[in-house]
């Protein structure tokens, strides 16, 4: 007899949805990264509230930003090496 565990506690499921953003996130492209990390942003700024959900949504937006930094120089690398 095989025993199916149907419920799991509210932390698992966040868990398990945090890892699941975390692997979309490092398996596509830093524009689906950059999307993802915007509708994080409004889901918490929506449905929380308080000085540690506004840390958080600081430390997003940090993210974001240097997630584009990131790709703003791979661009400018990629164009210096066609120019070689």
């Amino acid at each position: 007899m095989k025993v199916i565990k149907l419920f799991q506690s509210h932390d698992k499921l966040i868990k398990n949805k945090i890892n699941g953003i975390l692997d979309a996130m490092s398996s596509t492209d830093d524009e689906y990264a950059t999307y993802l990390i915007d509708q994080l942003i409004e889901y918490i700024e929506i449905n929380y509230d308080g000085l540690y959900i506004d840390n958080a949504v600081y430390k997003l937006l940090e993210a974001k930003f240097w997630l584009d930094q990131c790709e703003l120089s791979y661009q400018a690398t990629e164009e210096i090496e066609e120019k070689k």
